[in-house]
């Protein structure tokens, strides 16, 4: 029963009900408090209507309950983006391509973030590494020959 609450959730909030969606994640936490995913989606409610605080408190729990849950460590990593917390986020960035390693788009912005907290060589060889699994990423390949480019200078 869970399962389909969620996916109900999920398609009220892709049609951009957020107050639909939230009640059904909610529904499902009233019935399994410890539903990770049910947490993670009422944390992007939250963080999609700037209330970084809940967003946080609920990731924070998820992650409490599974710490390998990759969209969590994503989410966790983006909120901290977003108050300027760049140690967390760069944390929770090694933590979600630890858990998903085949997730180019987890490696990209393991790289970037590397790449803006002044380590170009990390970010390099995180992005070459993406690059090996999907060698169609042309936005890779020029971030790539940037980041070369500079550090050649």
């Amino acid at each position: 029963m869970a399962d389909s609450r969620i996916k109900e959730g999920e398609e009220l909030f892709t049609q951009g009900d957020r107050e639909g969606a939230a009640r059904k994640f909610t529904e499902v936490l009233e019935t399994n408090p410890g539903q990770v995913e049910a947490l993670n989606n009422l944390a992007c409610i939250f963080a999609a209507q700037g209330e970084e605080k809940k967003a946080e408190e609920h990731l924070l729990k998820a992650y409490g309950i599974d710490a390998n849950y990759p969209p969590v460590l994503e989410n966790l990593a983006e909120l901290y983006k977003g108050s300027g917390d760049r140690s967390s986020e760069l944390a929770f960035r090694i933590k979600a391509v630890e858990a998903e390693p085949e997730n180019t788009k987890y490696m990209n912005a393991l790289g970037i973030c590397w790449l803006e907290s002044g380590d170009a060589q990390k970010a390099l060889s995180v992005l070459r590494n993406s690059l090996n699994q999907d060698p169609t990423q042309e936005t890779v390949k020029a971030a790539i020959r940037e980041i070369e480019q500079a550090t050649a200078r």
